[in-house]
């Protein structure tokens, strides 16, 4: 069982910084069988206000260890959010009072936004050549029903989404495909996360998104590293767990303290 803080759920018509953190939340503590309490925080209307929610996750989750989602969302709309969700398992670790100003001080996500050229508009442009690929082992994992049945030169939009592998961190599964309907468009253009391991300190590649119907093989992993290079997604693990040197400055300042002593007793002797 776990305790995590539970909070009602919040929408502020500001953009919550480290400078502006909230005094006041309406939050309980409660008993919960789920593996983790969290805080996310959403910025909305392209950072000029602020979403909050603290409550204990309750859906469905692999990992075991502490960690922090960072990223941003181009939508279809033009419009952008970042975000900044935490998981952590230890008693009240979401207490928006201990860590929402840390979070936001350990976070930088500087965006510089792919073309305004996006895929929900009235008129689709002319047919165009998508980067078709996959190395997912699960056919199925790769949207099979979405893929090009097409042919090729009837693509009207391209898509290209890449996660990691849970099982192998250093492994990114590609699947790149072709769209024809609208329909099947999604609510967003472009999404790029960062996932941030607390106890090993390291971050990684989560998931990147983006369609794309601006020019044939828009959806190519070269351009997808081009628009990467053009922003940040940064997380301070020293600013939100203390330097990591401490510990071990400590450890060493104790081992000379140690060497020095027996060396001073063995030419005592």
């Amino acid at each position: 069982m776990l305790q995590c803080y539970e909070c009602e759920p919040k929408n502020y018509n500001f953009l919550i910084t480290a400078d502006n953190v909230p005094s006041t939340f309406n939050c309980t503590t409660i008993v919960t069988p789920n593996k983790f309490c969290s805080l996310d925080i959403w910025t909305t209307d392209n950072g000029t206000k602020s979403d909050l929610r603290v409550n204990a996750f309750d859906t469905a989750e692999n990992k075991s260890v502490p960690y922090i989602l960072t990223g941003f969302t181009q939508h279809n709309s033009g419009n952008f959010s970042t975000y900044i969700l935490y998981h952590c398992l230890t008693d009240n670790c979401n207490s928006p009072y201990l860590v929402l100003k840390r979070l936001i001080e350990s976070t930088k996500t500087e965006i510089k936004p792919p073309s305004k050229s996006f895929v929900g508009q009235s008129k689709l442009s002319a047919s165009i050549e998508c980067f078709i690929y996959s190395n997912f082992t699960n056919s199925s994992e790769c949207k099979p029903a979405r893929r090009a049945t097409i042919k090729q030169e009837d693509c009207s939009f391209c898509t290209t989404f890449i996660n990691i592998d849970p099982n192998n961190l250093l492994t990114e599964r590609v699947c790149s495909y072709c769209e024809k309907s609208l329909e099947s468009i999604e609510k967003w253009k472009y999404i790029d996360g960062r996932i941030h391991l607390l106890n090993d300190r390291i971050s990684y590649l989560d998931y990147v998104s983006y369609v794309c119907n601006t020019t044939n093989e828009c959806n190519s992993l070269q351009n997808i590293k081009n628009i990467q290079n053009s922003y940040k997604i940064q997380f301070d693990f020293d600013k939100f767990l203390g330097p990591s040197s401490i510990g071990n400055k400590i450890y060493y300042t104790k081992y000379i303290i140690y060497v020095s002593m027996a060396l001073y007793f063995i030419y005592a002797l």
